[in-house]
């Protein structure tokens, strides 16, 4: 773990010396050819850092041939996201770049002509071997391993990856500075996977433990603070910061008084003391405050969010965030109390769809879930409480919706808690996505409070709260 750690913090710590000229936009073109895709949409975009929203520069259809041509400009040199079909790339371009990406028909290999196709060809073949590593096929994802495995799976990739680097960087003609932001990329990846784990299962927020790996304690010192990276696009670097945030946030949490501010006030009054505290670019600490704003409308409007937002508005007058973190705002005036509930489509387990009128005459409490969701599946208990406390009551109708991509394991699940009552809805796609842009849902578990299809709170108290039972008793007096 020390040389990873080592490697991560200098090949960082070097970004910091070089700079990017940026200059006046070009026209790049971008020829894809993919046979098997034929008359699908294919565009490239970036993803918007706040929000994370795509942004598209260029758009298109391949034609009966697999054939399509995309243009657009870009101000410096960047990453950007390929898109066909459901498939995704990460690709880096120079300004008035001419390249040409042809799919093999197994999907598996990519070839590149062109001006781009040094960059390109290192980061499909970095990405390949940590899919291969990372997520094989017949064996153990990353993500389910016991933490010394998952631990010694990071490190066998990053080895691998280094060599790799060292093969590409004694045969590039690139800068340093260019070729040591293409090969933050698998580390950057890997740094995420660890905060990740970290949050999953080492969150001081949500558990009291001692036992926490020593290449787990201090994630934060390991994420390089680098406004040219965040410049660059790359996506695992927001990744990166937007984990960094939490983790920051929530090693302090336990040093605001219990229940003395909501939640919300409660983020957002650690964040901006820890990053007003902390050294970091101008760019970085614009980024981080915004994004302290933005997350802390996750849990609704708080009391103090006027008085932060407004010292953001002070200190980055001219901030491209401020436009998103408005736009999150009026999203939440919309399902504040006594709102008509927005409407939402979802699947039965049947296969059919769900009759949103049906809710229109009753009390109803939703519960947003997901078989792989832990703290969804610790509430359930209490929920069945719940269930069956109020389950004499025609009045009031609980709701179970289920993200599950694999309806099967949701299915399974249901089979094998038939004392787990209820609707049982399922949402994939379209129908989740609906949901989640209405109803403001960027984490689970998430329950949501209706009366006669109208928002009583739409970040309802948990089952395992006895708030909600006398919520719940005051609609129905």
């Amino acid at each position: 773990m020390g040389e990873y750690i080592k490697r991560i913090i200098f090949l960082f710590a070097f970004l910091f010396s070089e700079t990017i000229t940026f200059g006046q936009s070009f026209t790049n073109v971008l020829n894809i050819t993919a046979k098997t895709e034929k008359d699908r949409e294919v565009y490239v975009y970036t993803l918007e850092p706040i929000n994370n929203a795509e942004k598209i520069l260029s758009i298109s259809t391949l034609d009966s041939l697999g054939n399509a041509k995309l243009e657009f400009s870009i101000f410096h040199p960047q990453f950007l996201k390929l898109k066909i079909g459901k498939k995704k790339k990460e690709l880096f371009f120079f300004p008035n770049d001419t390249t040409s990406i042809i799919f093999d028909t197994t999907e598996q290999n990519v070839s590149f002509i062109g001006k781009s196709v040094e960059q390109n060809d290192f980061l499909f073949n970095s990405d390949k071997l940590f899919q291969e590593f990372a997520y094989p096929i017949g064996g153990s994802d990353i993500s389910s391993l016991s933490i010394d495995s998952f631990l010694n799976r990071v490190d066998s990739i990053n080895i691998i990856q280094e060599k790799k680097y060292k093969n590409f960087s004694t045969n590039s003609i690139f800068s340093d500075e260019i070729k040591n932001i293409l090969n933050a990329v698998i580390p950057l990846k890997l740094l995420s996977l660890k905060m990740n784990r970290y949050l999953t299962y080492y969150n001081p927020i949500h558990y009291k433990t001692s036992n926490i790996p020593n290449s787990l304690l201090d994630l934060e010192s390991q994420t390089p603070l680098n406004s040219k990276l965040l410049k660059s696009g790359m996506n695992n670097y927001i990744i990166v910061l937007n984990f960094y945030l939490e983790i920051i946030v929530s090693k302090d949490w336990s040093s605001v008084e219990k229940d003395s501010l909501k939640i919300s006030d409660k983020y957002l009054k650690i964040a901006f003391e820890k990053i007003n505290k902390n050294k970091q670019p101008l760019e970085i600490k614009e980024y981080l405050l915004a994004n302290s704003l933005y997350n802390s409308l996750k849990y609704g409007k708080g009391i103090l969010f006027e008085t932060y937002f407004s010292y953001f508005e002070q200190q980055f007058p001219n901030s491209p965030y401020l436009n998103k973190i408005n736009e999150k705002l009026n999203d939440w005036i919309i399902i504040t109390n006594n709102k008509i509930a927005p409407n939402f489509t979802a699947t039965t387990h049947s296969g059919d769809k769900f009759d949103f009128n049906l809710l229109k005459d009753k009390v109803v409490y939703i519960d947003v879930w997901a078989t792989w969701c832990i703290p969804c599946i610790k509430e359930i208990p209490s929920l069945k409480r719940l269930q069956d406390k109020y389950n004499i009551n025609s009045k009031v109708l609980f709701l179970n919706i289920s993200i599950d991509d694999n309806r099967d394991d949701w299915l399974t699940f249901l089979s094998n808690n038939l004392d787990f009552k209820g609707i049982h809805l399922n949402q994939l796609d379209d129908d989740r996505k609906l949901m989640r842009d209405k109803y403001q849902i960027s984490s689970i578990p998430r329950y949501i409070l209706l009366n006669k299809g109208l928002i009583v709170n739409a970040l309802a108290p948990p089952p395992s709260s006895m708030e909600i039972d006398g919520n719940l008793d005051m609609l129905l007096k």
